[in-house]
């Protein structure tokens, strides 16, 4: 559930990574899924023109990816960059409004599972075996590569 299409996977796989504090991480998983509309239903469009600078610091566009001017991959909405930002500073500084921040984070959880409740409904499953996408042959290479420790940790 870490690949498309299972782009909802992918979007809660980068949400679990900014509770545990991986901000880096989320940030290119958002990146990953910015454009799908689990993501823009509640970070919004893609810009126009995602090479502009904002608030949100300047983010670039290459190779089919979107990076920040730290070199690693971000959501182009600014949005969104804006409130890992914010994330960022309290995490590290102890700084900001936590309150307006877990108010922002519930937001954000409650927009994924309406998306996730109008998409595929509230009964009950008791099969999924059909639901679950199957990884590429290159994907359960680098799967098996990072559980081995022959590859390292992921590369975005």
């Amino acid at each position: 559930m870490q690949a498309a299409p299972a782009v909802e996977g992918m979007y809660i796989h980068g949400l679990l990574h900014r509770v545990e504090g991986d901000l880096n991480n989320t940030r290119a998983w958002y990146a990953d899924v910015c454009s799908t509309d689990v993501f823009t239903s509640h970070w919004g469009p893609v810009p126009e023109d995602p090479n502009t600078e904002s608030a949100a610091g300047k983010v670039e566009f290459k190779d089919g990816k979107y990076y920040n001017e730290a070199g690693g991959k971000a959501p182009p909405q600014p949005g969104a960059r804006v409130f890992l930002n914010r994330l960022e500073v309290l995490q590290r500084s102890g700084k900001g409004d936590r309150e307006a921040l877990e108010r922002q984070s519930r937001d954000e959880l409650d927009a994924l599972v309406k998306y996730c409740v109008d998409k595929f409904g509230t009964e009950k499953v008791l099969d999924a075996r059909d639901a679950f996408v199957k990884n590429s042959d290159e994907i359960n290479s680098m799967s098996e590569d990072m559980v081995s420790g022959k590859g390292g940790y992921r590369k975005f």
